[in-house]
């Protein structure tokens, strides 16, 4: 998630961050370290932090899209008269 920030801050930048744990969501970012590359320019930890909640927003959204357009797929599918059993034999060759 603190990647995800960075790059909406900057979304060309190259970095390498040590010490998160991408398992929580409660992440320690003072903890970690950061090692800009490539010439990308630093990044405050405060203009970070900043961002963090709208990385987590960003990606909510872009697991509901996902959702969205599977039901989209499913309804279009049924539209053309496939049954369940059909589109989930689609769905295990995809």
């Amino acid at each position: 998630m603190i990647i995800r920030a960075i790059k909406l801050i900057n979304p060309d930048a190259e970095v390498c961050v040590r010490g998160e744990d991408s398992e929580k969501t409660d992440y320690n970012i003072d903890n970690c370290t950061f090692e800009w590359l490539n010439g990308t320019s630093e990044i405050s930890v405060e203009d970070i932090k900043a961002q963090l909640s709208n990385a987590e927003t960003a990606e909510e959204q872009e697991k509901q899209n996902r959702e969205n357009k599977k039901s989209s797929a499913i309804t279009k599918l049924k539209d053309l008269g496939l049954d369940d059993d059909e589109i989930k034999a689609i769905k295990e060759v995809v």
